[in-house]
């Protein structure tokens, strides 16, 4: 079905966000918007429906915290999971991680922070969307007890399910012209010299 993943249990909940520019030296990570509330209906949702009320993404605000506030990773196309067999390495790697949640009165929030890889694949203009992962009732691996909403992580893709959730928010530097900062964006997403003509620049967008 487009637009909806599924492995082994685990819903891949593609979310509605469209890149900002971002850059490779400004390390400050930004909140994005992982899930709203609602509810919604899906041939692979558990009964068709699923209701992400505020119950819902509490429980799973609280399983993250449980688990120790474990940073999940983000990564393309939820190509991250390590028994994916056919893949390499490079593929399975992160782009970014979400690195704090918040529950809001609109929904679920994740601070993200992009490494190069991320930011180069949004400023190349190659994703736009963050897909959240997630299961809706996991078994606590210590208890073996169903422990309800628990977050893995999230994708960035191109195919996005929840068509009301913001853009991606990613940070752009300082107070320079706007076409400026975009060259200056991309050469740091590259990792160029900071005086690359733009002929270098073009030729590593082309690159990717």
């Amino acid at each position: 079905m487009p637009g909806a993943r599924a492995n082994h249990g685990v819903i891949r909940f593609d979310g509605g966000l469209v890149a900002r520019p971002a850059s490779a030296t400004d390390v400050e990570p930004k909140w994005n918007k992982l899930f709203p509330l609602g509810t919604f209906h899906r041939s692979d949702f558990p009964g068709g429906t699923l209701k992400l009320d505020r119950t819902f993404l509490s429980a799973m605000l609280d399983n993250w915290v449980k688990g120790g506030r474990k940073p999940k990773p983000i990564d393309s196309l939820h190509r991250g999971d390590s028994g994916e067999d056919g893949l390499p390495a490079e593929e399975k790697s992160a782009r970014g991680w979400i690195e704090d949640l918040k529950l809001q009165d609109d929904g679920l929030y994740g601070l993200v922070r992009w490494n190069a890889k991320g930011l180069a694949f949004i400023l190349g203009d190659e994703y736009r969307y963050l897909s959240p992962s997630f299961h809706p009732d996991y078994v606590d691996r210590h208890s073996g007890g169903k422990q309800g909403p628990t977050l893995f992580g999230a994708g960035l893709l191109n195919n996005p399910f929840l068509e009301e959730l913001p853009r991606v928010a990613a940070n752009r530097t300082g107070n320079e012209p706007k076409e400026h900062a975009m060259k200056n964006l991309i050469i740091a997403a590259l990792g160029l010299a900071a005086d690359a003509s733009d002929e270098a620049v073009i030729d590593g967008v082309k690159a990717l």
